[in-house]
C-alpha cells in the first residue's frame, strides 16, 4: 500500500474552508484512490493544509495524477489559492 501526503500553503487561511470542502467532494470519485483524509497543519509555517490519500501501488498513481478530473482541481481551483505544494509517496509496511 503507498500513501500519498500532500502538504500546500494556502495563500489566504479564509479559503481553507473552502480548500477542505472542494477536496472532499473531487478527491473520493478519482480512480484508485482508496481512502483520503485531509487536515489543517498547525505549527507550521511553511505549510497549512494537508491531505493523505491511500492507493493499491505506484501505478495507480501514475493514473490518479494524470485523470481530467485531477488535473481541474490542482490547475484550475487549488493552484490559484497555493503559494506552494510538496508530495511524498510512502510504502506502508
Amino acid at each position: 500500500m503507498i500513501e500519498r501526503i500532500v502538504l500546500i500553503n494556502i495563500k489566504n487561511e479564509k479559503s481553507l474552508d473552502k480548500v477542505f470542502k472542494e477536496t472532499k467532494k473531487v478527491i473520493p470519485i478519482l480512480p484508485g484512490v482508496k481512502s483520503f483524509k485531509t487536515g489543517k497543519l498547525l505549527n507550521n509555517e511553511s505549510y497549512n493544509f494537508y491531505l493523505s490519500m491511500t492507493f493499491n501501488s505506484l501505478e495507480d498513481i501514475e493514473k490518479f495524477s494524470p485523470h481530467p478530473k485531477h488535473r481541474d482541481y490542482v490547475d484550475n481551483f487549488l493552484k490559484p489559492l497555493m503559494d506552494n505544494i510538496v508530495a511524498y509517496n510512502v510504502e506502508i509496511k
